[in-house]
Formats: C-alpha cells, sequence, structure tokens
C-alpha cells in the first residue's frame, strides 16, 4: 500500500521537493520506522507549509542530501546528528528544544555535570525572555544581539568546563557541541532563522 500510494504521489512529491530546497530555511529529522520486520527511518525536511517525507533504511549522511540537493545554501534547522554535518555550520542552527533536553540531561545524572546543566538551562531561559520580546516586537535586533553576546560567552564557557569534567557522558556531549559551537547562534545573526526545529514535531 505504500508503494502504491508512493507511485500515485510522485509527482507533487517531486514539486514539493523542489520546492523545499529552494527555500531559505528547512528542517530536518529522522526518527525511528519499519519497514516489514527491519528496521528503517522515517525522514522529513519541512519549509514553511510544505513537509518531505521519506522512509529509508540509512540514517546517513546520503539521505539527507538526497532531501536537500548537495547544493543546498539555505538554513538548516537540525539536532547534533552526524547525518547533517555535510552542511557548513554557517548554514546550520541547531534546535534548542534538543539542547535544552541534553542540558537537562546533565542535571539529572547527579553527577559533576549537573551543575553545569542547570547553569546552561539559566542561560537558556535568559535568551529566549529575550527572544521573545525581539518577536513581539519590544526588543529592536540590535539590541537583541548586543544583549546575547555575555549569554554567548557564558555558554561557551560552561560548556568547556563541562567538556572537561569527571563526567563521561556529559564531557563528550559537550565536546559534540563545542564543534557546532557556531552552529548555536546562527538565529541570532541571519533574520529568518529558527531556534527549535518544526521537523522536531513533525517526526513525532
Amino acid at each position: 500500500m505504500e508503494r502504491e500510494i508512493s507511485a500515485a504521489l510522485a509527482s507533487p512529491v517531486e514539486q514539493a521537493r523542489a520546492h523545499v530546497r529552494s527555500e531559505p530555511v528547512v528542517h530536518q529529522d529522522e526518527t525511528g520506522w519499519r519497514e516489514g520486520l527491519r528496521k528503517a527511518w522515517l525522514w522529513v525536511a519541512v519549509a514553511g507549509v510544505v513537509a518531505v517525507f521519506v522512509i529509508s533504511r540509512s540514517r546517513g549522511a546520503s539521505v539527507s542530501k538526497q532531501m536537500l540537493g548537495e547544493s543546498f545554501s539555505g538554513i538548516l534547522n537540525t539536532d547534533r546528528w552526524p547525518a547533517y554535518s555535510w552542511v557548513g555550520t554557517e548554514h546550520r542552527q541547531l534546535c534548542w528544544s534538543h539542547l535544552e533536553r541534553d542540558f537537562q540531561g546533565f542535571v539529572d545524572r547527579n553527577d559533576a555535570g549537573s551543575a553545569a546543566g542547570r547553569a546552561l538551562l539559566g542561560q537558556s531561559r535568559k535568551m529566549f525572555r529575550l527572544w521573545h520580546r525581539v518577536r513581539d516586537g519590544t526588543l529592536q535586533r540590535r539590541t537583541f544581539q548586543r544583549r546575547m553576546q555575555p549569554i554567548e560567552n557564558r555558554v561557551g564557557r560552561v560548556l568547556r568546563q563541562a567538556a572537561s569534567c569527571s563526567a563521561s557522558k556529559t564531557a563528550g556531549m559537550a565536546a559534540e557541541m563545542l564543534k557546532l559551537e557556531p552552529a548555536l547562534w546562527t538565529f541570532v545573526r541571519v533574520e529568518g532563522a529558527p531556534r527549535r526545529c518544526a521537523s522536531y514535531v513533525a517526526v513525532r
């Protein structure tokens, strides 16, 4: 039934793919799926009111490239999964819903990384209070960018401290975040770049 429906919808799906590839901001994510008895992945790319879904047995970068096109030059909003690393950090925005979940994980492990998690969640709350004012028109974007500087610096310092702490899982995750540090703040630099990924909702 899936194959029959896919064949019937092939033309509009191609139109949707072309639309997504041309958009300035795209959200992409993937989640577990089943093809018969085999493990598979349900991928989604969301741009505006258009969402394209692909079922694949791969969770690798080849699927992301196939959906977006290797010449993709917009802003890609994702989590930290390595399949998206083919897109340079200057064209990525890490989803803050995923990041906050990770920071809460630092806290919940109740070890040497917990203090870092609490500090990062605190900075996240400050960031969103400022952003909500930008969104409702009570704070100019230039002022927002200036006020974000100490928050960005503080988050960077805390992540570096966490990356060298004795809690190995927290240290490893913090180190991975630091590799993508510029992509934490694309939404501050680029007007229209989102902080959270719509695709996180679309696949769940």
